[in-house]
């Protein structure tokens, strides 16, 4: 018997230290998006200061898009975040004039945690497929009740890159690293491992970057979303975002 495959693989590992992450860490949070519809028990539509404050996603000004409520959701075995070419009427926000009703050439999708899931402590990983384009900004991000700062797993499109973004006297600014020497068109799984103020990330369990952020405090939850910057040409659409799985992990008491 000691012949067979899932035993000979038993004694190799008995007495190593292989096994050790999970007799330490338990899941906290996971979706592997096999279902044929999204979960809305875990995922909301709109981010956490949108919901808060309209109940209802909007724009910023520059932006061409307007987040649907699910309809560019594609799930069953990966979530897929779809840009499509039409038009639709959303919010959208000026600093002089608020909330303005507007009709805008594209359409995309957000999904969120913050109504189901927030962890301070622990490990963040999704499994993404990098195939930036230019026209397109899709990110993987930690935030908590405000929009910034974020913590991205991701960000690619005009940049394509990981670390914080904050506001600096109004204006946006990231401290991270850039990615573009990745291989477009693969798979890559990133994570964030957050400890107080200490956060590091990985690619494929590779460390890449490690940053101290004293000024992040608190729960985090997951957002991803693709933004809609230059016109798409049609022979790209629709743009898809993929994510294949989520996971996250806090360490056992």
């Amino acid at each position: 018997m000691k012949k067979l495959p899932h035993l000979v693989k038993y004694f190799k590992n008995k007495g190593t230290t292989i096994f050790d992450f999970h007799r330490n860490w338990e899941v906290a949070f996971a979706d592997d998006f096999s279902a044929n519809k999204i979960d809305t028990e875990k995922w909301s539509f709109t981010s956490f200061v949108a919901g808060k404050m309209l109940g209802d996603n909007y724009s910023l000004a520059g932006d061409l898009h307007v987040f649907t409520k699910g309809n560019n959701l594609k799930t069953g075995k990966k979530l897929t975040i779809e840009v499509r070419k039409e038009k639709a009427v959303g919010k959208v926000w000026k600093t002089t004039a608020g909330f303005v009703p507007a009709e805008l050439e594209y359409t995309s999708g957000l999904v969120s945690t913050w109504n189901s899931f927030e962890m301070e402590d622990g490990i963040f990983e999704a499994k993404i497929k990098y195939e930036p384009t230019h026209t397109v900004v899709s990110s993987f991000y930690l935030a908590g009740n405000q929009d910034l700062p974020r913590v991205n797993l991701l960000e690619m499109g005009t940049k394509n890159r990981l670390g914080v973004l904050t506001l600096n006297n109004s204006k946006a600014n990231v401290e991270g690293l850039d990615i573009a020497n990745l291989n477009k068109g693969l798979w890559y799984i990133f994570s964030i491992e957050k400890q107080g103020s200490n956060f590091t990330w990985k690619i494929n369990e590779t460390e890449v970057l490690t940053l101290q952020l004293p000024a992040i405090k608190g729960k985090l939850h997951l957002n991803a979303s693709s933004l809609v910057v230059e016109e798409i040409p049609v022979s790209q659409l629709p743009v898809p975002f993929e994510i294949e799985w989520v996971k996250c992990w806090r360490k056992m008491k």
